[in-house]
């Protein structure tokens, strides 16, 4: 299988999954960081009767073949793809995931994963 090279993916970000609710209906998080991904920003202003409005939408791109999952600590982790709803933290801002778009190149397993940030 064919992967992104290794020189495009020059991000890493920390994927966090809610696990359980704690007694005040807090969400408690698993923490996993992506090592050797991609993000790029879609920036985007709309025009509406009230004016204009910011629509920017980040994509985080994961490799199947480089990208490397690792606890909080270092340590080895197993994959975790995103799923909508779980939280990406970037260059210190937080951003939550609204879609996963596996993507397929000449076989049944994934090439890539585009998710889409807001």
């Amino acid at each position: 299988m064919r992967a992104i090279p290794e020189r495009l993916l020059v991000h890493s970000c920390v994927l966090r999954k809610p696990t359980v609710l704690d007694r005040d209906r807090n969400a408690e998080y698993a923490e996993t960081v992506l090592r050797r991904v991609r993000i790029g920003a879609t920036l985007q202003t709309t025009r509406n009767s009230v004016g204009e409005a910011k629509s920017d939408t980040m994509t985080l791109i994961i490799d199947a073949k480089n990208t490397r999952y690792e606890t909080a600590d270092g340590g080895e982790a197993s994959a975790a793809i995103p799923e909508e709803g779980d939280a990406v933290e970037w260059q210190g801002m937080s951003f939550t995931v609204r879609s996963v778009t596996p993507c397929h190149a000449q076989s049944d397993a994934p090439h890539h994963w585009e998710v889409t940030l807001e």
